[in-house]
């Protein structure tokens, strides 16, 4: 049986579209338009995929969620302070764009958390993108690699 994966828009039409991102990195979607149509008390999902812009909806949310929950917010605009704010949280560990290549970053993590294989940015570049390791062992070894 596929993951659950609890998404919440108040837009109908990118509620689908999360949806469809969510299928795509092998799991099963559970539509609810808007925050308030969840029932009510703590939300027992261990994964929610929110579209919002760090507005009360965000907030009323993020006070439901278990400790152990995992956040993914796609926020409707592109904007470092919003996305800072929302990363501040410590559920949410992904903050994506509304666009289509937003939401093939989604359909990445979903992945990652079905999958269990967290770890890699392969997973977010196109096939055959060669990607080059380094073993960094002390803090100037990471300085130079930066």
């Amino acid at each position: 049986m596929a993951q659950l994966i609890l998404a919440i828009a108040d837009d109908s039409a990118l509620l689908s579209r999360l949806g469809g991102a969510i299928e795509a990195g092998g799991a099963q979607p559970l539509p609810v338009r808007g925050v308030g149509a969840l029932p009510p008390g703590p939300v027992s999902h261990r994964f929610v995929v929110l579209a919002a812009d760090g507005d009360g909806a965000f907030d009323e949310l993020c006070a439901r969620l278990p400790a152990s929950a995992q956040l993914v917010v796609v926020a409707p605009r592109t904007d470092l302070g919003l996305y800072t704010r929302l990363l501040a949280e410590p559920r949410c560990g992904h903050v994506f764009s509304s666009d289509e290549a937003g939401l093939a970053g989604l359909a990445v993590a979903v992945g990652k958390f079905v999958s269990g294989d967290l770890f890699g940015i392969e997973k977010y570049l196109p096939p055959e993108t060669p990607v080059v390791l380094t073993r960094l062992r002390d803090y100037a070894g990471r300085q130079r690699a930066i």
